[in-house]
């Protein structure tokens, strides 16, 4: 099979190819996109943070379980349908590859629709669910309501995004994000500080970068270099649709499982602690996104390698891929483990507005975070290897292992064997006892 690479857009034969540059010729695409999105979600934050204040972060924090659902439907599909496709096209049938496609996109659109228009019709008891009372759950219902009809552009093109990947546009991938995070900012900076819309701009924001990033990913079918072809209606072949959903399946239950961690953890902060700790979680969250970013960029990079190597049967070139993915996990690891330890208080600072409070709380959170920063990444990039080898049960024992069963036990077993720092520092009506003096920069 023949893929172009990066930079002079070189032809690479996976069947003849080194395995090493072919690694990185994979790598380097998705470790960029993924480096240009946190750059972004950190921009995005601190322009909510210094534009609408302790409230916005924990109406941002309180909103992520919905992304983690729709992530969840279009990654499963989007990772199942794509590793399906380069398995196709690892053996040569670029017919049903493309059917596959149609598919997911189909499945991905509907499912979205129907969770969504739920979501919006139990939204009050929702808000309620999620622990949000008095003005917090009023602005979370503004916020969510305007911001839930998008979120369909973020699944689709998601879904986009895999099937672009592994069809030869690692870089239109890259160019179609960034296009996107930049209308984000461009747009927050303009509804909240502009046109003071408040809380209601930044999920406009929100919402219409999607759309543009959306817009950008569907030039790769007027672009004349695909494999793929402009998607059209194709009827759901049940089979077909179980191996998509198999294969995608860890990813949704990593995903749920993250949504409802996400609703627990809130929850507790905001029925033991404060919405101060909520803000706080909210920007450990995004910083945290970085590092998980990174870790998911290796797995994204190398899914379409094994996919295609075990189409084709050449278990070497799996088991060199393997090895190079786990050194560069275990090295971003550690250098994400020191980075955190040395001084999290200048980043937090200019995250929270210079909130002395929450930088308090969030610096005591990310350090702990970020201690087991390198089984995290190992955790991840196991997943997505056996995702890719079509072994997805044990993909998903994994995943729901770290991000489910011992965040849940952690969360209401931690904060009584450790009461400062199970939950971090910062009980309800201890706020005043923060001492750390961080100047504006």
């Amino acid at each position: 099979m023949i893929l172009p690479g990066i930079g002079n857009m070189e032809k690479i034969n996976l069947e003849q190819a080194p395995v090493k540059k072919t690694f990185w010729i994979y790598l380097m695409p998705a470790l960029l996109m993924m480096g240009v999105k946190s750059a972004f979600v950190m921009l995005d934050m601190m322009m909510v943070s210094h534009g609408l204040g302790e409230n916005a972060l924990a109406l941002m924090g309180l909103s992520r379980p919905f992304f983690f659902l729709s992530s969840g439907v279009s990654m499963t599909i989007g990772i199942g349908g794509a590793t399906i496709m380069s398995v196709l096209f690892g053996r040569g049938d670029i017919s049903s590859g493309q059917t596959i496609f149609e598919q997911s996109l189909i499945v991905t659109s509907v499912a979205l629709i129907i969770i969504f228009a739920s979501c919006f019709y139990f939204l009050d008891d929702i808000v309620t669910l999620m622990g949000a009372t008095g003005e917090l759950a009023i602005q979370l219902t503004e916020y969510l309501e305007v911001l839930l009809p998008w979120i369909l552009f973020h699944g689709v093109g998601w879904v986009l995004i895999f099937f672009i990947k592994n069809d030869r546009s690692s870089v239109l991938v890259m160019v179609a994000a960034t296009a996107g995070f930049t209308i984000n900012i461009i747009l927050d900076y303009l509804f909240i500080f502009e046109l003071s819309w408040g809380i209601k701009g930044a999920a406009w924001a929100a919402g219409l970068s999607q759309v543009f990033m959306f817009c950008c990913l569907m030039l790769h079918f007027f672009m004349g270099k695909s494999t793929l072809k402009f998607p059209r209606f194709s009827f759901i072949a049940p089979d077909q649709l179980g191996s998509i959903v198999k294969i995608g399946s860890p990813v949704l239950v990593l995903d749920l499982a993250g949504a409802f961690a996400a609703v627990i953890y809130n929850r507790v902060l905001l029925q033991q602690f404060s919405e101060s700790n909520v803000a706080a979680f909210s920007v450990v969250t995004g910083v945290s996104m970085i590092f998980l970013f990174t870790m998911t960029s290796i797995g994204q990079a190398t899914q379409p390698l094994f996919s295609f190597y075990w189409g084709a049967g050449n278990k070497d070139n799996i088991r060199a891929i393997f090895v190079y993915g786990v050194k560069i996990t275990v090295l971003l690891g550690v250098f994400s483990t020191l980075l955190t330890l040395i001084n999290p208080e200048f980043l937090l600072s200019e995250l929270t507005g210079h909130n002395v409070v929450l930088v308090g709380m969030a610096a005591t959170a990310l350090q702990l975070y970020f201690l087991g920063a390198v089984m995290m990444g190992l955790n991840m990039f196991a997943a997505a290897f056996f995702q890719a080898i079509e072994m997805p049960w044990t993909a998903t024992v994994i995943s729901l292992a770290r991000s489910f069963v011992f965040v849940i036990v952690g969360v209401f077993i931690l904060p009584k064997l450790l009461p400062e720092s199970g939950i971090w520092s910062g009980r309800r009506h201890e706020k005043d006892k923060c001492t750390i003096n961080i100047p504006p920069v």
